[in-house]
């Protein structure tokens, strides 16, 4: 078989193998490194968490504890994706998968900051009395 004849059928979506293996390197590059970097910010949260005002920390915290490997796993493909050039119709599949996910983590995120927050917060301001 000849290189040219070899090349194509190496071709999927309109990628050759090595935009696929750079792809695949890239999406266990960012699926190992955000975890880590979440683990290592609760880490060293919770070695400041006494010497500083507790609040802002714990929310902090607690928005890491809730960020999801869900969500991990689909910023991690979507920066995978950023090196293949796909077609318009899945790339926009995969767009509105993204946005569906960050929405979800973000209502995850938002539910736990009300918790956080109300548990927290000042005691209720008495209602005032119709006239």
């Amino acid at each position: 078989m000849t290189e040219n004849g070899t090349a194509a059928a190496a071709m999927f979506l309109g990628n050759d193998l090595r935009a696929w293996l750079i792809a695949l390197a890239q999406f266990a590059l960012w699926f190992t490194v955000l975890p880590l970097a979440r683990a290592a910010i609760a880490r060293r949260l919770k070695r400041l968490a006494p010497e500083q005002s507790a609040a802002p920390l714990v929310l902090l915290q607690a928005l890491l504890r809730r960020t999801t490997r869900l969500f991990l796993v689909a910023v991690a493909l979507y920066l995978a994706l950023r090196w293949l050039e796909i077609p318009e119709r899945l790339d926009r599949a995969v767009a509105t998968a993204l946005l569906i996910i960050v929405w979800i983590q973000a209502a995850l995120w938002g539910q736990r900051r009300s918790g956080t927050w109300s548990s927290s917060a000042a005691p209720p301001l008495p209602m005032a009395r119709p006239a």
